[in-house]
C-alpha cells in the first residue's frame, strides 16, 4: 500500500473518531442539563470554567441555568462544614450561568 494512502486513511479515521467523540460529548452535555434540572428548587453549587456559583435552581434551559439567591464562591472551606468560607451575594440575587461553562455540579452547602 502506498504510504500516502495509509497517511490519508489515518487522518480520515482520526477525523471520524474526533467527530464521533464530539457528537457523543454533545449528547452527554444534554444529559448534564437534565441532571441540573433535577435540582429545580434546591440549593446547588456549579463549578464552572473560572468561578464557583451557588444558589437555588429556578430554571434550566439548554443555554443557561437561572439561580436565585445567587452567590459567587471564592473559597468553599471544608465541605464537611455548613456554609462557605468566602461567598459574596451577587447584585441582583438572580443570576444566569451558561451551561457550556459548567464543569461539574452538586448539592449546595
Amino acid at each position: 500500500m502506498n504510504p500516502l494512502n495509509v497517511t490519508l486513511a489515518l487522518v480520515v479515521l482520526t477525523h471520524l473518531t474526533l467527530c464521533f467523540c464530539w457528537f457523543k460529548a454533545g449528547k452527554q452535555r444534554c444529559g448534564t442539563d437534565e441532571g441540573i434540572a433535577s435540582f429545580q428548587g434546591q440549593s446547588v453549587m456549579l463549578f464552572c470554567s473560572n468561578y464557583i456559583y451557588a444558589g437555588t435552581v429556578s430554571e434550566v434551559t439548554k443555554s443557561h441555568v437561572k439561580l436565585t439567591d445567587a452567590q459567587i464562591v471564592y473559597e468553599t472551606g471544608p465541605f464537611t462544614e455548613a456554609g462557605y468560607k468566602d461567598a459574596q451575594t451577587l447584585p441582583t440575587g438572580t443570576w444566569f450561568v451558561t451551561t457550556q461553562s459548567i464543569e461539574s455540579f452538586g448539592p449546595g452547602k
